[in-house]
């Protein structure tokens, strides 16, 4: 297109032969296998359709990884086991729309540390199982913040089922999961379907994490078996859960496993817990 012609004049390949515009579905790990630490290296994605069939490997400290245009115009799919997999600190994930299939996961963090996701769709519109949005996974994460994401789980057909294992799973110290908006919904009645947890700590590894200001709704009969669920192998402490909004059909599956963590003054359909 005329667009990605002139970027490749204000880009071109440098003195040391390393290409700086790339196009097609293999373009996000290319970008990423040229990415330097330290340098605040930033990958653009322009708005489109992008087939992700290898995981891409966000290894190298201090990458951003950015969709251009309204958020969610940058849309990857794909069936690899996870779209992306981070193991180096300090990434940005942002404006980028994530859609997972049947038992794949859009992000896993392994001991990735300070990473910024924020301002995403994550989307999983498949019958049958599917996995999770975001997965800290192995190795303990510290200090990650999730802001401002939309995560979806919907049929958009009639007949069929979802099942999701979880939209966020914890294993860390010190992330904060704020501001966010967790669906679970079927477009039909006629749709049977079920999101495990919204954000899950099941590990006693996790400590010190803060959950504020998020909301929490389900329609048409698919509904979220926990909203926030601490387990009962959480320790005491391990997710501090503030003033989120749970408009759940079942209120008891708004806060499940409470006694291990603190809950202040969070809304649930049929009152306050």
């Amino acid at each position: 297109s005329a667009l990605l012609a002139d970027l490749e004049k204000l880009y071109p390949t440098d003195e040391e032969g390393v290409k700086r515009v790339w196009q097609g579905n293999t373009g996000l790990a290319d970008a990423m296998a040229v990415c330097t630490a330290g340098q605040a290296d930033i990958i653009y994605m322009l708005p489109g359709a992008y087939t992700i069939a290898t995981v891409v490997a966000a290894n190298v400290n201090d990458v951003a990884i950015i969709g251009l245009g309204t958020p969610g115009a940058a849309k990857l799919t794909g069936s690899a086991a996870s779209l992306i997999t981070i193991t180096a600190d300090n990434v940005e994930i942002a404006n980028l729309e994530l859609n997972i299939v049947t038992t794949k996961k859009a992000l896993t963090l392994t001991g990735a540390d300070n990473c910024y996701i924020h301002d995403n769709v994550f989307k999983s519109a498949v019958g049958g199982a599917a996995s999770h949005f975001i997965h800290m996974l192995t190795t303990v994460c510290k200090d990650n913040i999730i802001s401002d994401n939309k995560f979806l789980s919907m049929l958009d057909v009639s007949g069929g089922a979802i099942t999701q294992t979880s939209h966020i799973t914890l294993l860390g110290i010190g992330n904060i999961v704020e501001h966010n908006f967790f669906v679970a919904g079927r477009l039909t009645t006629d749709n049977a379907g079920a999101v495990t947890t919204g954000i899950l700590s099941a590990a006693a590894a996790d400590a010190g994490n803060l959950v504020r200001h998020n909301s929490f709704t389900e329609f048409n009969g698919a509904t979220f078996t926990a909203g926030i669920d601490y387990a009962t192998t959480a320790l005491k402490g391990s997710v501090i859960a503030i003033e989120n909004n749970l408009e759940l059909v079942t209120s008891a599956n708004a806060i499940v496993n409470g006694a291990n963590t603190g809950a202040y003054g969070n809304n649930t359909a049929n009152g306050t817990v």
